[in-house]
């Protein structure tokens, strides 16, 4: 598995596009900005480069805080989104690249550490043909003998 998609394109009303207030992708945790802990995760995960999609105006404030190339974990390209429809960039992004090679879609503001690895293994053994993020409660399945999910 060589790409990941990392979706930094979530906003809530208390994301001030401001210039001045941070966004949630680069707040600090232990003084490390949260989308370099997320980048940390996919290198560590097996991923060779990422392509993270920014909302529109936040590009530039993202490859600040991921710092310059040596520094980095792995290669990261930044694209933004289009205001009006910034998860049609992060689909647009994901279709041309599952084309060619499995990827991670990976949300900007979660961690799964130690995670990434071990289910790019179950799915190069086979085990596992799509891995999804679920909720807290995942609902039975109607027809099991389909597919199956884990957690």
């Amino acid at each position: 598995m060589s790409l990941a998609i990392v979706d930094a394109t979530y906003r809530t009303i208390d994301d001030i596009a401001d210039g001045i207030s941070p966004s949630r992708y680069t707040l600090p945790i232990g003084n490390v900005p949260l989308i370099s802990h997320v980048i940390g995760d996919l290198a560590s995960g097996g991923v060779s480069r990422a392509r993270v999609v920014a909302a529109r105006d936040q590009g530039a404030e993202l490859g600040q805080a991921l710092g310059t190339g040596e520094s980095r974990s792995l290669p990261v390209e930044i694209v933004e989104a289009q205001e009006t429809a910034p998860h049609r960039k992060v689909l647009a992004e994901l279709e041309a690249a599952l084309g060619g090679e499995p990827v991670v879609l990976q949300p900007g503001d979660s961690l799964f550490p130690g995670l990434l690895g071990a289910m790019y293994e179950r799915y190069r053994g086979g085990d596992v043909d799509l891995v999804l993020s679920a909720t807290d409660s995942v609902e039975t399945r109607p027809d099991s003998h389909h597919g199956r999910l884990s957690e």
